[in-house]
């Protein structure tokens, strides 16, 4: 189970909100979260003599870690806000503080790369990075970090400075041995990967390609990456 968000982080995130919303987007953002979640909030109304920080802060104290990085994810993705930079910094902050709480299912991923992957220099940094974007629903940043993960592999395997386009021919060459169809498996997964991220990731991310959807491209990354991996080892 998730944390209970500690005072202090509870007193910064409230001092960012009050320079951000007036009080009642505060209480309104709040209760409304509070509701949506069944989490009972201490204030509903402004209570005379408190300024709307106070507020912010004590109705956040209600929350958990999760509870909060899945509070300011919705904020930074609704773009409201007078600072919207300002809050995207402060959600980034807390996943770097709290990776755990970011994403539960990813995390097990992170641990097994960081595991698996530690002689492979940037490798585990930029998967990490893959999975906070992801984390963060910042969709087409998770893409890139996911795909440089795998080109910084493929470098330090054929000991190249190659880019990923580049590096098919190695590629190849490297599973000469294995039956022409998984080749061509293999291949074409990295060619779709290639044309995928240049035709739609390039400038916007599609409006039909969500979450789930960069998950697969996440995980099918991984799994190439873990079968060439075992494979040099052989």
């Amino acid at each position: 189970m998730s944390e209970q968000i500690p005072g202090a982080w509870a007193m910064k995130i409230a001092s960012v909100l009050k320079d951000n919303y007036t009080m009642a987007d505060i209480l309104s953002l709040t209760n409304s979260f509070g509701a949506t979640n069944d989490i009972d909030i201490k204030y509903s109304q402004a209570p005379k003599m408190m300024n709307k920080q106070n507020v912010a802060q004590q109705n956040l104290s209600m929350f958990s870690v999760s509870q909060v990085i899945q509070f300011l994810t919705d904020i930074v993705e609704s773009g409201t806000g007078i600072k919207p930079e300002e809050l995207s910094d402060l959600l980034q902050e807390i996943i770097e503080k709290f990776p755990n709480e970011a994403n539960l299912q990813d995390t097990k991923t992170v641990e097994k790369i960081k595991e698996k992957f530690s002689e492979y220099e940037g490798v585990p940094e930029a998967w990490y990075k893959a999975q906070r974007n992801l984390a963060m629903k910042y969709f087409r940043e998770s893409v890139d970090n996911g795909r440089l993960a795998m080109e910084l592999f493929f470098k330090a395997i054929f000991q190249n400075n190659k880019s990923l386009e580049n590096q098919k021919p190695n590629i190849g060459s490297y599973l000469l041995e294995q039956p022409k169809e998984f080749r061509e498996l293999i291949m074409s997964q990295i060619s779709s990967y290639e044309r995928l991220q240049n035709q739609q990731f390039k400038h916007n991310l599609p409006d039909n390609l969500g979450e789930d959807e960069i998950r697969y491209i996440l995980n099918a990354t991984y799994l190439i990456m873990d079968y060439m991996e075992r494979k040099s080892h052989d």
